[in-house]
């Protein structure tokens, strides 16, 4: 591998070729080439394939390269303007003057794995929305999403044709988020307008009347599996539950948050509501009675989006502390560890459809896909250059759509066919 990929054109010894040789080699009388002066030849190795220069490349001839190891210096003064920090740390792990501190081939491989940014997914379609994009949803047929818009507009759009289907008109404030029932037929929407809106997802007209109760902005809106009923998250800390067929509160005001409450969510069968909050708490509550079940602690600061996995076994939650949360939704206790990744605030989450994967959005403008059962890093999507501020997959699985201040929703491949064929 190291003759193939080499450009030295040096004089090659017993002990190998001088630019490689390991400082042991050169000052230890008798010295026998060895696992660990391998090592040592593997980060030069590093430094030639991916930055293109020779090890000690200022050094024009072999006296020059034994005075400079006697010196104790190494292949590489300083780390290369082209070679990633975690490259360069292995290259310093390797070029140790110890041999005994130096990796063993396993470690380097799975550092190297580890800090390697993971694949990202292929771009499917862009469109422009013409204002910026807090919220995206899908209709079930996956031909169609629904936007909420800073402006106050929602945007019902046409998927295949990237055209504007229908444009609904009443919010005089930002569109904090959009929902679509589960039969595709009723979009509900919530505004800084203090209102939740229902619409008839086909015709675009409003449905009754304005629905107001909340205090202050409401920022979260979420269909019961049935349709049957709306779940409102508000700025006021209160949690509301609407009928869909009278357009008015099926219970009362639930409480509990010390603090705004920016996410709702329904559990998949309709028992249960999920509820992340400023506070930094993630809370489940009792969807029939408004009963307190548990309180989920464990991000240290506002918890931006929570989700049910679709068998209800689990919640998935994403925090300005920059990590993305899983949950056992039975006893509330932290599964695995957190998923680290973003460099800003994990704004949404959301689970695919088979349960199998998560993907999260930030402010800092990428999506990540994870393995919702390892916790792997299986994609990070770059595009959007604003906050992305919502993402879902499509019904079946194979797409992903988000949402950015950038004024674009994109779609994105979510199967894994980009990684057995995109170059």
């Amino acid at each position: 591998m190291i003759a193939e990929l080499s450009e030295s054109s040096t004089q090659t010894g017993p002990k190998g070729t001088w630019r490689w040789m390991a400082p042991e080699l050169c000052l230890v009388e008798g010295a026998r080439p060895s696992y660990e002066t391998d090592i040592w030849a593997c980060g030069c190795l590093f430094i030639e394939v991916w930055c293109s220069i020779l090890p000690y490349h200022l050094k024009t001839n072999q006296q020059q390269f034994f005075l400079a190891v006697n010196a104790g210096e190494g292949p590489c003064a300083a780390c290369p303007a082209n070679m990633p920090d975690f490259v360069w740390t292995r290259v310093v792990e390797c070029c140790n003057f110890d041999p005994r501190q130096r990796p063993l081939p396993s470690d380097i491989t799975r550092s190297l794995a580890e800090g390697m940014p993971p694949p990202t997914a292929k771009f499917r379609s862009l469109i422009e929305v013409g204002a910026r994009v807090l919220s995206v949803a899908w209709f079930p047929d996956g031909i169609r999403v629904v936007v909420g818009c800073r402006d106050g507009s929602i945007h019902v759009l046409n998927l295949v044709t990237g055209a504007t289907l229908l444009r609904l008109v009443g919010h005089t404030d930002e569109v904090r988020q959009v929902a679509v029932s589960p039969n595709g037929r009723l979009v509900a929407s919530c505004s800084d307008d203090l209102s939740i809106r229902l619409w008839d997802g086909e015709t675009g007209l409003l449905i009754n009347t304005p629905m107001i109760a909340h205090t202050n902005g409401v920022w979260s809106v979420a269909f019961s599996p049935s349709g049957r009923h709306i779940v409102s998250g508000s700025y006021d800390q209160s949690i509301r539950i609407w009928s869909t067929e009278t357009c008015t509160t099926a219970l009362l005001p639930i409480h509990g948050h010390t603090n705004r409450v920016e996410s709702v969510a329904y559990s998949p069968d309709g028992s249960r509501i999920v509820s992340g909050s400023w506070d930094g708490t993630v809370r489940v509550w009792d969807a029939r009675t408004g009963d307190p079940i548990l309180t989920l602690h464990g991000h240290t600061d506002y918890v931006l989006s929570v989700a049910y996995s679709p068998d209800g076994l689990r919640i998935v939650s994403g925090s300005d502390d920059r990590t993305v949360r899983i949950w056992d939704a039975t006893t509330g206790h932290v599964v695995g560890i957190p998923l680290k990744g973003h460099s800003g605030w994990v704004l949404s989450v959301a689970y695919s459809p088979s349960g199998t994967r998560v993907v999260s959005g930030s402010d800092d403008r990428t999506i990540r896909i994870w393995d919702a059962v390892t916790g792997a890093s299986i994609a990070m999507i770059r595009g959007h250059t604003h906050h992305v501020h919502s993402v879902a997959f499509s019904p079946d699985g194979k797409r992903l759509a988000s949402a950015s201040d950038d004024s674009t929703v994109r779609i994105w491949d979510a199967t894994d066919d980009w990684r057995r064929w995109d170059t």
